[in-house]
């Protein structure tokens, strides 16, 4: 990030700010400090790239023309090494680079699920909308997927952008509703706990059905719906497996059977 976006970010958060008489509530206030935090974060990641790639290109001028090398009996081996190094160098440099695309995703992702913690959709969209203008949005797929989402009014809570494959989506394990991670091979996906308990749930559903958290397990998405390896196309709501699964995985809200799987997970991960 350069020192003309460093700028005009803060002047967007000093103008949020003052545009709504310095009266924020903590949620937007945190969601601020955190845009701030993350784009600083952004600059460390860029300038430890570009210190890295200037080095490479130093050390490669200085072992470019060493003296007298045409003249050394060892300009072969030189040559050699010289080419090596070089080679190194160059992949070193692009996998840098790549890494530096991988951790701007990174980045823009962190933002988007701040931004969309709040209960409120109205305040979730204006959160959205700040990190667009900002400019600390710039990937043009991640763009027209949130604009679409706010067009219609429907962005989700705690909203994760996919940047890889579903199946490979990994959530956080402090995500607004509890999650276990246990699994972490490929493909899998999230079954979700449902329970009439309504103390300590993450969210209801309606119908005095609560969510009280969800399990990545061996499986695949069709859609929206996780499909567990082994129980393709079965109503796995019914079954002891998942339920013996809750027991062990979430026991503090999943005690004796109480909790039933549900696999209409996906829009977590951006499907």
């Amino acid at each position: 990030m350069n020192l003309e976006n460093k700028q005009n970010i803060d002047e967007i958060i000093n103008h949020f700010i003052v545009s709504n008489n310095g009266k924020i509530d903590d949620t937007v206030l945190n969601n601020l400090i955190e845009i701030k935090k993350l784009a600083l974060e952004e600059q460390k990641n860029q300038n430890e790239q570009e210190i890295k790639r200037e080095e490479n290109l130093i050390k490669a001028k200085q072992n470019r023309f060493p003296n007298s090398i045409l003249s050394n009996p060892t300009t072969t081996a030189v040559v050699a090494a010289l080419a090596g190094f070089l080679t190194s160098s160059i992949v070193a440099f692009i996998q840098g680079t790549s890494n530096l695309q991988l951790e701007e995703l990174k980045f823009q992702s962190e933002l988007i699920t701040n931004a969309t913690k709040s209960e409120d959709q109205n305040k979730r969209i204006e959160l959205l909308k700040f990190n667009i203008n900002a400019g600390l949005i710039k990937d043009p797929y991640i763009i027209s997927k949130l604009e679409s989402l706010i067009q219609s009014r429907d962005v989700p809570q705690s909203y994760v952008i996919p940047l890889l494959d579903p199946n490979q989506s990994i959530l956080p394990n402090n995500f607004y509703l509890p999650t276990v991670n246990d699994f972490t091979g490929s493909p899998g996906c999230y079954i979700a706990a449902y329970s009439h308990q309504r103390e300590m749930s993450a969210r209801s559903v309606g119908g005095d059905i609560y969510v009280m958290g969800q399990v990545r397990v061996p499986g695949h998405y069709e859609g929206r719906i996780c499909q567990p390896k082994g129980y393709e196309g079965k109503d796995i709501s019914s079954l002891d497996y998942f339920k013996e699964l809750f027991d062990q995985k979430l026991p503090k809200v999943c005690i004796n059977k109480s909790c039933w799987a549900g696999g209409d997970t996906g829009g977590f991960v951006g499907r």
